[in-house]
């Protein structure tokens, strides 16, 4: 598992509920992502950014961290603090109302927090899908 090369993020500290690297590494082991620097990947409910880390050092692709209950400012430090500024954008929206063009990305991951937005009848087509 490509996961265990992240052990040292395998803390409490880091992790929101079940262990989202796990996780990620089991659909990305079934549905990789083939992508490089010039790519743009959605975490949407990223918590402390850690599935960013993990998506943007194994596929390249530059990952927009967006978390309702994490702030911006305090991911930022995070990302700075990983040497990872220039490939992890921290955001903080609500999943319901976010301000980007969806035909930004070319990926979207939700590790673990879909259910706590994506419960209103709609939302997946109405926020996520393109129209």
């Amino acid at each position: 598992m490509i996961s265990e090369s992240y052990r040292n993020y395998f803390e409490r500290s880091f992790m929101m509920g079940p262990n989202c690297l796990r996780l990620l590494d089991e659909i990305l082991g079934e549905y990789p992502l083939h992508y490089t620097s010039d790519n743009l990947v959605l975490d949407l409910g990223c918590g402390m950014g850690v599935t960013s880390l993990f998506i943007a050092n194994e596929t390249g692709a530059t990952v927009y961290a967006n978390d309702l209950w994490i702030s911006e400012e305090e991911n930022r430090k995070r990302f700075a603090n990983w040497n990872m500024k220039d490939k992890l954008i921290p955001m903080q929206e609500d999943a319901t109302d976010l301000h980007f063009n969806k035909e930004m990305f070319d990926a979207l991951i939700s590790i673990d927090s879909y259910h706590y937005f994506a419960g209103k009848k709609g939302f997946f087509v109405n926020n996520i899908l393109l129209t």
